[in-house]
């Protein structure tokens, strides 16, 4: 890709002074740097770049950006806390009876065939697995809920069954089974949300006027799994109730002014010391902390970009840029839609 010689923005000289400024900073800073994503990591510097330099970026440079962010690269989807511990299979079953008031005991009979980066850009906040002739799609959520989740998981439920299906006996004659399907949401963000709540997909489709029950219809259950919102299914799944208790006091400490990562040193500490999700925190606090910051700081990056956007006027693409990112939408899929506006 060719650079002009000469352009009026000073985009990219603000962006280097920002890049070495980063690179300058103490070594613990700098490994925080280094163990954030690759696009999580520009992102921020390029929020900082656009604060500093009033919001204005010229039409070549948001180009580069855009050129630079959708660069193809195989991107590895990283676990999120939630999936982290989840995807233990003991622990998955517990917490699937809990929500679900049944009493199965065996953990093989679970077969996880979660996919990566349908729901969420670049941490797997989601678990799919099937059970009992049902397959479930499992996510845990931070931000606002989406009205459009339920969307979503119809683009997801007809992936997974694609993935677990032979393609070729649904050409056969004969009726074949396939998993029900369960669709669930645990809330943990922080706006107020009902202790449960369903979504439905014929809520979006257009039919005014029309009385008729829609052809198609899939329903999403949201449950608030906030410390004290939901008492009944903390008593029944002790990893569930230990989970809020642990992102709960992550935000206690930080609220107290810790800064973000020695709020979740000092959550990981408590937690241990009262033997709330004790054995999992031992054997993975290093990685916890590392995967806490990372959701948390990209949470923080997406309402500075908004913020500053919204305040000075910041570039279209990329605030078309943040608003796909902040719904969820994968890159791949963000540029897709991004390069066939006309």
């Amino acid at each position: 890709m060719r650079l002009k010689k000469t352009h009026k923005c000073h985009f990219f000289v603000i962006f280097f002074e920002v890049l070495c400024n980063c690179l300058n900073q103490n070594s613990q800073n700098l490994q925080d740097f280094q163990n954030e994503p690759p696009f999580l990591a520009l992102f921020i510097i390029l929020v900082q770049t656009i604060a500093i330099g009033g919001g204005h970026i010229c039409r070549y440079c948001s180009e580069v950006i855009f050129y630079i962010a959708f660069m193809p690269a195989k991107r590895k989807y990283k676990d999120s806390v939630f999936t982290s511990l989840f995807k233990d299979k003991k622990r998955l079953l517990e917490l699937y009876n809990a929500i679900e008031g049944t009493s199965y005991k065996d953990p093989n009979i679970i077969n996880i065939n979660t996919l990566e980066g349908v729901l969420f850009a670049n941490r797997q906040n989601d678990i799919s697995f099937t059970i009992g002739g049902k397959l479930v799609v499992l996510i845990e959520h931070q931000s606002s809920i989406n009205e459009n989740m339920p969307l979503r998981f119809l683009i997801y439920i007809s992936k997974v069954y694609e993935k677990i299906i032979d393609p070729k006996v649904i050409y056969k004659q004969n009726l074949i089974k396939i998993p029900r399907p369960e669709f669930i949401v645990l809330y943990n963000g922080t706006d107020k949300y009902p202790k449960e709540k369903i979504l439905k997909l014929s809520e979006a489709f257009e039919q005014i006027g029309i009385k008729k029950a829609p052809e198609l219809e899939l329903s999403v259950r949201v449950l608030n799994i906030n410390k004290g919102h939901n008492p009944k299914l903390e008593q029944r799944s002790k990893n569930l109730a230990g989970y809020s208790a642990f992102v709960a006091k992550v935000r206690e400490f930080q609220s107290s002014g810790n800064p973000l990562k020695e709020a979740i040193e000092k959550a990981v500490v408590y937690c241990i010391d009262k033997g709330i999700l004790r054995d999992y925190l031992r054997q993975n606090s290093s990685e916890v902390v590392n995967m806490l910051s990372t959701k948390f700081k990209l949470k923080d990056a997406l309402a500075v970009a908004r913020e500053e956007g919204e305040a000075k006027g910041e570039a279209k693409g990329m605030k078309k840029l943040i608003t796909l990112l902040e719904r969820g939408i994968p890159l791949a899929e963000a540029k897709r839609r991004l390069y066939s506006v006309k």
